[in-house]
Protein backbone atom coordinates (compact mmCIF):
# COMPACT_ATOMS: atom_id res chain seq x y z
CA UNK A 1 0.00 0.00 0.00
CA UNK A 2 1.02 3.88 -0.61
CA UNK A 3 -0.17 7.26 -0.37
CA UNK A 4 -2.79 8.48 -1.00
CA UNK A 5 -4.28 4.81 -0.11
CA UNK A 6 -6.33 5.81 3.43
CA UNK A 7 -4.80 1.86 4.56
CA UNK A 8 -1.50 3.61 4.96
CA UNK A 9 -2.66 5.88 7.20
CA UNK A 10 -4.68 3.84 9.11
CA UNK A 11 -1.67 1.22 9.62
CA UNK A 12 0.22 4.21 10.80
CA UNK A 13 -1.95 5.61 13.50
CA UNK A 14 -2.57 1.79 14.54
CA UNK A 15 1.30 1.48 14.84
CA UNK A 16 1.69 4.86 16.44
CA UNK A 17 -1.69 4.10 19.12
CA UNK A 18 -3.53 7.57 18.15
CA UNK A 19 -6.71 8.60 17.09
CA UNK A 20 -7.24 10.29 13.38
CA UNK A 21 -8.11 13.42 15.01
CA UNK A 22 -4.69 13.32 17.19
CA UNK A 23 -2.61 13.04 14.62
CA UNK A 24 -1.54 15.53 12.22
CA UNK A 25 -0.09 14.88 8.50
CA UNK A 26 2.85 17.04 7.67
CA UNK A 27 4.11 16.80 3.78
CA UNK A 28 5.07 18.66 0.55
CA UNK A 29 1.67 17.41 -1.69
CA UNK A 30 3.02 14.82 -3.53
CA UNK A 31 0.72 12.04 -4.78
CA UNK A 32 -2.16 13.51 -2.96
CA UNK A 33 -1.19 12.23 -0.31
CA UNK A 34 -2.85 15.57 2.23
CA UNK A 35 -6.30 13.77 0.58
CA UNK A 36 -5.93 10.60 1.85
CA UNK A 37 -4.64 11.91 5.44
CA UNK A 38 -7.94 14.14 5.37
CA UNK A 39 -9.80 10.68 4.15
CA UNK A 40 -9.26 8.75 7.50
CA UNK A 41 -9.61 12.12 9.73
CA UNK A 42 -6.30 13.44 10.01
CA UNK A 43 -5.38 16.96 10.22
CA UNK A 44 -3.05 18.32 7.43
CA UNK A 45 -0.36 20.34 6.73
CA UNK A 46 1.44 21.36 3.63
CA UNK A 47 5.30 22.08 4.20
CA UNK A 48 6.67 24.10 0.94
CA UNK A 49 10.40 23.93 2.26
CA UNK A 50 11.45 21.23 0.29
CA UNK A 51 9.52 21.29 -2.95
CA UNK A 52 7.85 24.64 -4.53
CA UNK A 53 5.07 24.04 -6.17
CA UNK A 54 3.97 26.88 -8.96
CA UNK A 55 1.21 27.27 -11.18
CA UNK A 56 -2.32 25.21 -11.13
CA UNK A 57 -1.17 22.03 -9.56
CA UNK A 58 0.61 24.06 -6.73
CA UNK A 59 -2.34 25.91 -6.00
CA UNK A 60 -4.70 22.63 -5.91
CA UNK A 61 -2.48 20.98 -3.37
CA UNK A 62 -1.69 24.14 -1.47
CA UNK A 63 -5.48 24.42 -0.98
CA UNK A 64 -5.54 20.43 -0.61
CA UNK A 65 -4.40 20.58 2.82
CA UNK A 66 -5.68 22.59 6.26
CA UNK A 67 -2.50 24.62 6.54
CA UNK A 68 0.57 25.78 3.97
CA UNK A 69 3.81 26.59 6.02
CA UNK A 70 6.81 27.23 4.11
CA UNK A 71 8.81 26.01 6.82
CA UNK A 72 9.01 23.17 9.18
CA UNK A 73 10.04 25.58 12.30
CA UNK A 74 6.38 27.12 11.59
CA UNK A 75 4.62 23.91 12.95
CA UNK A 76 5.74 25.01 16.37
CA UNK A 77 3.40 27.97 16.28
CA UNK A 78 0.11 25.70 15.00
CA UNK A 79 0.53 22.79 17.09
CA UNK A 80 -0.93 22.78 20.46
CA UNK A 81 1.70 23.27 23.14
CA UNK A 82 0.20 20.27 25.48
CA UNK A 83 -1.40 17.92 23.09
Amino acid sequence: MMKPDPEIYCLSLSHLGVQPEEAVFVGDGGSCEHKGAKSVGMRTVCVQHLISYNGKNGTKIRKSADTVIKRFQELLQILPENP
